[in-house]
């Protein structure tokens, strides 16, 4: 084993420390890969307590060469952000790509956890912003001043997920400094956002993200707020994706003649629908089908891929039928263009099948038969999964 190239040892390596095993036996048997060992060993560290970081900090300082291994850092422990050392751990970490900052302890109008984030972090491709919600009884809230201040130590970020809870009321501070994020391209926002109309309308101007590719919204409740953000980021957004959608009262309130702007430029949409759970639920299939129609009606359609996730709920179904047809006939469309169809089906009980409900036959006849069908599935590459 020791006559093995460097190249397949490597291999070997990378192999078991995917699976999580000690690589110090190896060490001690392969001495000439001990440096994709130590890449390994030193690829991520974790911060759980504010002691790693003076462990670290000794390392780093002790041994500079390690610091360029280091590619990803997730913190995990509020406290962490209080700790005065941390400016110093993350001036020498200058080779990380991966940040995923975790329960971070900040309210409007405070400078406190502001000061750990020094900056600018040039190498950091891939963030994640966490801020903590509640401390005890308290709401904590993000105001944009706050959140301006560190996405502009974020310089070259090029994915970013935010998730914090957006103060509605604060106005932020007269003329402020427009952050620019040309580099990004992916960003996902807390739904909250989108509740907030005063803080979303300090984000666009605020944030300004000329090169935005893919939007992504935990759930939709406001669709109206979601439609100033798609029409601020039309000319560069080509992707929009509403993750799992859950039932929620106010959208019985959808204007029956509100659809969702989609320009031009969008060639993916990702959401989820729920049959037979009220009214609410009605009105935002209902929505999303006018949005289908009008893209089907474009003189170029643009939309390429759907990715759908339909839940079914209660024993309604048969009471709108007519509702689910038009929406498979929107889906089915061929005017609409669409050649890629990720679906996804979910059922409420565990006795029930798509076979014993006919969810083919008698809710998605068009659908089944452009997409989920054998034929269909090789055509256009439909992707199927059902969920019990």
């Amino acid at each position: 084993m020791s006559s093995l190239p460097i190249e397949i040892k490597a291999a070997i390596i990378d192999c078991i420390a995917d699976q999580k095993h000690s690589l110090s036996a190896i060490a001690l048997v392969w001495p000439d890969v001990l440096f994709r060992i130590r890449e390994r060993r030193f690829n991520s560290f974790k911060l759980r307590s504010t002691k790693r970081i003076a462990g670290l900090l000794d390392i780093l300082q002790s041994n500079p060469a390690i610091s360029p291994l280091i590619q990803s850092i997730r913190i995990t422990n509020s406290s962490i952000y209080a700790e005065p050392k941390l400016p110093r751990l993350f001036e020498l970490l200058s080779n990380v790509s991966i940040a995923r900052c975790l329960d971070i302890h900040y309210s409007s109008g405070t400078q406190a956890t502001l000061h750990a984030f020094s900056g600018p972090y040039n190498s950091v491709k891939d963030a994640v912003l966490h801020f903590r919600r509640r401390s005890g009884m308290t709401r904590l809230s993000v105001d944009i001043d706050g959140l301006s201040y560190i996405l502009q130590r974020l310089p070259n970020v090029e994915q970013l997920m935010l998730d914090f809870y957006p103060d509605p009321h604060r106005v932020a501070a007269g003329g402020r400094i427009q952050t620019q994020l040309v580099a990004l391209r992916s960003l996902s926002l807390p739904p909250q956002v989108l509740a907030a109309p005063t803080f979303l309308d300090q984000f666009l101007e605020t944030i300004v993200l000329p090169n935005i590719r893919a939007l992504i919204i935990g759930d939709l409740a406001h669709p109206a707020s979601l439609n100033r953000a798609l029409r601020f980021w039309g000319n560069s957004l080509k992707e929009l994706h509403l993750q799992k959608h859950h039932y929620n009262a106010s959208l019985s309130d959808i204007d029956p003649s509100l659809t969702l702007f989609l320009s031009d430029s969008i060639e993916v949409v990702e959401f989820s629908i729920i049959i037979g759970d009220g009214t609410a639920e009605d009105a935002y299939i209902g929505m999303w089908t006018r949005t289908l129609e009008d893209c089907a009606r474009s003189q170029y359609p643009t939309l390429r891929s759907i990715g759908l996730e339909v839940e079914f709920w209660q024993d309604r179904h048969e009471t709108i039928l007519t509702l689910v047809h038009r929406f498979d006939a929107a889906i089915a469309s061929p005017q609409l263009a669409v050649n890629h169809l990720d679906w996804k089906l979910e059922l409420g009980k565990d006795e029930l099948s798509p076979e014993s409900l006919g969810v083919y036959e008698t809710f998605f006849p068009q659908t089944h038969e452009r997409f989920l069908s054998p034929m269909g599935q090789m055509k256009y590459g439909t992707t199927c999964k059902v969920e019990y």
